[in-house]
């Protein structure tokens, strides 16, 4: 046998693997970080958890526990409180947030969507706010991220 033909085949199976490492490492893509379940903290709807999903090209937030002022407010488990959430960059998205208001009796009597934007102060801190950055007036939620 010739030993220049076994090292061009030896060579040739090197450039394969290579090339396969290459396009197996360029599909690998980080986790997204706004995707998950988030609990509220540091207000009087503290404990209320939301589960953030990817629906086509935005994201959902849907209620999956509620407390306190947003079980006051007729909030229920299931409620798609945030909706037509996009990207701007890795750590900052505009949506809507769903809003509530009820009677002296609890009952629910009408339910809208504001603008808000999201953002996300590090892997585990999500701030949403009623106003844009700059702007003296509006609310604020906090949100931490929940691991299971």
């Amino acid at each position: 046998m010739n030993i220049r033909y076994l090292f061009s085949i030896g060579l040739h199976k090197i450039v394969v693997c290579l090339l396969l490492l290459v396009v197996l490492y360029g599909c690998v893509q980080e986790p997204d970080r706004f995707l998950g379940k988030w609990e509220r903290y540091d207000d009087k709807s503290a404990g209320s958890i939301i589960k953030v999903e990817k629906i086509g090209d935005k994201y959902e937030g849907k209620l999956l526990k509620v407390s306190g002022d947003l079980a006051d407010m007729g909030f229920v488990e299931g409620d798609i409180k945030w909706r037509h959430v996009d990207s701007k960059d890795e750590s900052h998205y505009e949506g809507s947030d769903l809003l509530k208001g009820v009677d002296t009796k609890g009952a629910v009597r009408y339910k809208r969507y504001e603008e808000v934007y999201f953002e996300l102060k590090n892997d585990d801190i999500l701030l949403v706010s009623s106003y844009a950055e700059g702007e003296e007036e509006g609310t604020r939620q906090k949100w931490k991220k929940l691991s299971w």
